[in-house]
């Protein structure tokens, strides 16, 4: 009878050892699978940040400010002008530097080395006559050298014969302002253009 007891005994305290084995051992799973979820939830974390970081640093790199300009409305400095070729280097580079400066006091986040670009769009050859016979240059062949001289005095400048036609300056200005304001390296649009109430609509849909 005693042995029995004893046998009774020891099978309950080995049938408990068995189930705190198990709990054990399922305990143990949990954990390890609870440590692979966090684990792999950290790594996504931190993946994510340094997606986060670099899409930043992609935004944030190469920031600049895109001076649009419609030449036969908005016309250089006549001493420019009647310099040519070296006038239009001259002028690029003081339009350059005025344009940096302002935009390093005036536009937010923006860095004193932000880089400019100028577009000019012209009917070369009719504002070449009409700045002659007001006196601004000699001969029409100044305009176009003071064109090319601006093109070539800073790399991301460009003076852009849009050739004879009604508004082909305008039709340039008005959708190089669509592909650019919503540029997010573009921190700034100077726009200059003539008293046309075409520019007026094209800018409506920017008034907020």
């Amino acid at each position: 009878m005693h042995d029995v007891l004893k046998n009774v005994l020891l099978e309950d305290v080995l049938t408990r050892y068995e189930n705190l084995v198990l709990k054990h051992s399922v305990y143990n799973s949990e954990v390890e699978a609870e440590r692979a979820i966090a684990h792999t939830a950290l790594q996504r974390e931190q993946q994510a940040l340094a997606n986060v970081s670099q899409l930043q640093h992609i935004l944030n790199r190469d920031p600049f400010v895109l001076v649009l300009l419609d030449g036969d409305g908005m016309i250089f400095n006549d001493r420019y002008l009647r310099a040519g070729e070296a006038g239009g280097v001259k002028a690029a580079a003081v339009l350059h530097d005025a344009v940096q400066n302002w935009a390093a006091a005036n536009v937010d986040g923006c860095p004193a080395e932000v880089k400019v670009t100028v577009r000019v769009y012209a009917n070369l050859s009719g504002l070449a006559g009409v700045c002659t016979k007001a006196g601004l240059i000699v001969s029409p062949s100044h305009l176009e050298e003071f064109a090319r001289g601006f093109t070539r005095g800073k790399m991301l400048f460009d003076f852009v014969d849009v050739g004879p036609g009604k508004d082909r300056a305008d039709v340039k200005v008005a959708e190089a302002l669509r592909l650019f304001v919503y540029d997010y390296h573009c921190r700034q649009i100077l726009f200059g253009c003539s008293h046309d109430n075409g520019y007026a609509r094209v800018l409506e849909q920017y008034v907020e």
